[in-house]
């Protein structure tokens, strides 16, 4: 009966149907230095400068513990299961150059929505409020207020936008630090490979046993 048991626990082995999101530079405008788009992986460390407008995974399928409040009005609702993205546009050494990451991020599921700070003051809570909520935390970010997307602005304009599984940014970046936090359906979880086999083993085993006492 123990082997049994081991068996059917091993049945509810999980997971997540996760690939990771499909980056794509867009022509930049004349004058500005490309930033390339970058998918870096989970963020597991406080971020840091980079020539590159980089892509972290900072949560995959977390359940809202309260109502998420979206840039642009909207909010995600309270037990909603989500995964979260944030996009950093901070350049080493502050060159005078003005640089641009220009892209659009595909992603498996659909975007639910996006959250960054602009030049009004009172947006910023927006952001840092969702540092500690689907974010990693204050300490891995920095200041909300040097965080924020040059909107509005008469020249290099920031934008970020999203329709349906696509978010489209066009970050421009010497000094201060763009970022645009993405917010996304919860990737699907299926049984890991290894689970399905000790389906079929774990049925034959217990057959195996009936009908051993059967005898």
């Amino acid at each position: 009966m123990k082997r049994a048991a081991i068996v059917v626990v091993a049945l509810f082995l999980t997971a997540s149907a996760y690939a990771s999101p499909t980056v794509a530079d867009l022509d930049p405008l004349t004058g500005a230095v490309r930033a390339p788009l970058s998918y870096m992986g989970q963020l597991a460390a406080p971020l840091g400068e980079a020539n590159t407008t980089q892509v972290f995974l900072e949560n995959e399928n977390i359940t809202l513990a309260s109502d998420l409040a979206l840039s642009g009005g909207g909010v995600v609702s309270a037990g909603t299961d989500v995964s979260s993205y944030i996009v950093r546009l901070d350049l080493i050494g502050r060159p005078s150059a003005v640089y641009q990451g220009y892209g659009t991020i595909t992603f498996d599921q659909p975007v639910l929505g996006l959250i960054y700070a602009t030049n009004n003051s009172s947006t910023y809570s927006l952001l840092t409020a969702s540092d500690d909520s689907v974010g990693l935390g204050a300490a891995y970010y920095g200041s909300a207020s040097a965080r924020k997307l040059e909107i509005p602005q008469s020249t290099w304009q920031d934008a970020a936008s999203f329709a349906g599984n696509v978010v489209t940014i066009n970050l421009f970046a010497n000094s201060g630090i763009d970022d645009v936090r993405i917010i996304t359906e919860a990737i699907p979880t299926v049984p890991a490979p290894g689970a399905v086999v000790l389906l079929g083993i774990g049925t034959s085993f217990v057959g195996w046993l009936r009908r051993r006492r059967a005898f």
